[in-house]
């Protein structure tokens, strides 16, 4: 699988796991089966992937509105939409069933 790395921070498959949508226990399994420190992001590294997406296209994420909700680790917030640039809270997003995975690991910086 190819990835995209941002050295000292994060290192982020290049396009979606799998080819179809999860329930967020679904997410979690697939997530764990990488190994290797592989792991949802979280919301603030959500919000740096969708800056870098916004600004230089990095990322090929879905962008519409029945496809763009991508899993989160948070426990509060669950969904981000990259077509609106905006989260989704478990009360919000209790009727969403499946959403993406966009599965990151942190890296160190190597030297």
């Amino acid at each position: 699988m190819e990835t995209i790395k941002i050295p000292g921070l994060l290192e982020i498959y290049k396009s979606d796991l799998g080819s179809s949508a999860f329930t967020y226990k679904g997410a979690l399994v697939e997530v764990a089966k990488l190994g290797d420190g592989w792991r949802l992001p979280n919301i603030v590294e959500i919000d740096y992937l969708y800056k870098l997406y916004k600004k230089y296209g990095i990322g090929d994420f879905k962008y519409n509105i029945v496809d763009g909700l991508y899993w989160l680790s948070d426990s509060a917030v669950k969904n981000f939409s990259f077509l609106y640039g905006s989260y989704m809270h478990r009360t919000a997003s209790m009727f969403v069933e499946v959403g993406f995975i966009r599965p990151v690991r942190s890296i160190k910086n190597e030297g």
